[in-house]
């Protein structure tokens, strides 16, 4: 339970975001938890967490929020992919 409430914690803290490729980001260099859109889903988000790189995933219908670090509804979420034009 208490590796819950950690990883729920971990994933509403904030350090820094930028866009990038998941395996240009290396995670072991630093204890901060960083938190990074993910590069092909809206839904998804990345973060690095005791020197690994883990992949979330929002529950239906949300997409994560880069601005805010959160899960939100779609409509109040500006997600821009890289791959699309």
């Amino acid at each position: 339970m208490v590796g819950i409430r950690l990883l729920f914690a971990v994933t509403m803290l904030v350090i820094n975001s930028t866009c990038v490729q998941i395996d240009e980001i290396d995670c072991s260099q630093t204890n901060a938890v960083v938190f990074y859109p993910h590069p092909t889903s809206c839904q998804g988000y990345l973060t690095c967490f005791l020197g690994q790189v883990i992949e979330g995933q929002c529950s239906f219908g949300l997409y994560f929020d880069l601005e805010r670090q959160i899960c939100e509804a779609q409509s109040r979420v500006r997600c821009e992919m890289p791959y699309q034009k």
